[in-house]
């Protein structure tokens, strides 16, 4: 059996990336034989080459986290 991906993508008001575009983030689990794994990403809906803070992504991550795995 492999793996299966799948994943929720939502689109953030707040935070916003210092341009000041939306925050689109996505939140992705891997579904393997004996485990499951979930990875994330946040990313400018405007521009998706602008890096976002390490610090904002983390936040982003928690604040999603909250919505159940």
């Amino acid at each position: 059996m492999s793996a299966i991906p799948s994943h929720d993508e939502y689109l953030l008001d707040d935070p916003r990336c210092s341009c000041g575009s939306s925050i689109r983030y996505r939140r992705r689990v891997i579904m393997g034989e004996h485990d499951r794994e979930m990875t994330f990403a946040a990313w400018c809906q405007k521009d998706p080459d602008h890096r976002l803070p390490e610090a904002m992504i983390r936040e982003i991550a928690e604040l999603r986290s909250e919505l159940g795995s």
